[in-house]
């Protein structure tokens, strides 16, 4: 055990001592502070986009997106040209998916449906999907991110679906992307505490004692 380690244990053990001899009303307060305390340090850590030990998130994946040019086809006797087209797969079978000019919007077509190809274009034009926001700015708000306070704890954390998509990327679990795919998401630590955040909280505690005596 390192040094560091042993006092962090060591003050651990005092201040339990300490605050056996509160009221459960004064420890819940102080669970109140401790809770808010730990989810503004997540919140900063998520929006530095690092985890508990200092190191940054894996960075998004880019994905490249082929489409072609262009197509025109009669579709239930109608004529219609989509620009920048792409084949797709949709719950009730193939698809193609495109910029329809006519409707100035982004259609898809069940392939089933399409009467017959008027003219097909089949050079390709390629779009790089990697976005540069951060990850996680929905979850890191105190709407998904809960503060509770009880007489013996404070907790930090998520609850139903958002808890579900947090889990799945604080052990780089395998989840769902869509309806249609899967994949293994890399491990980015939403939850943790770094041995400063400790610190702090041990700061937290022995200040709010050392004012309540």
């Amino acid at each position: 055990m390192s040094n560091e380690t042993a006092l962090f244990s060591q003050l651990d053990a005092e201040l339990s001592r300490l605050l056996s001899t509160t009221s459960p009303a004064y420890r819940r307060r102080l669970s109140a502070k401790l809770a808010k305390a730990i989810r503004t340090d997540q919140q900063k850590r998520i929006r530095s986009q690092q985890n508990a030990d200092g190191s940054p998130y894996q960075a998004r994946k880019t994905r490249v997106l082929r489409s072609k040019q262009g197509v025109e086809f009669l579709y239930k006797g109608e004529v219609r040209r989509l620009r920048g087209w792409r084949n797709t797969k949709g719950r009730n079978g193939r698809m193609i998916t495109g910029y329809d000019e006519e409707r100035g919007a982004v259609r898809s077509f069940m392939r089933k449906d399409i009467d017959r190809f008027l003219s097909i274009d089949l050079s390709e034009t390629r779009r790089s999907t990697k976005r540069g926001d951060p990850m996680f700015k929905r979850l890191r708000t105190a709407r998904f991110l809960r503060a509770q306070a009880f007489p013996d704890a404070a907790v930090v954390g998520f609850q139903g679906k958002a808890a579900a998509i947090a889990r799945q990327h604080q052990y780089g679990l395998t989840g769902a992307v869509n309806e249609l795919a899967r994949t293994q998401y890399p491990k980015r630590e939403l939850l943790g505490l770094s041995q400063y955040e400790r610190a702090g909280l041990l700061e937290l505690i022995y200040q709010d004692l050392v004012n309540s005596r």
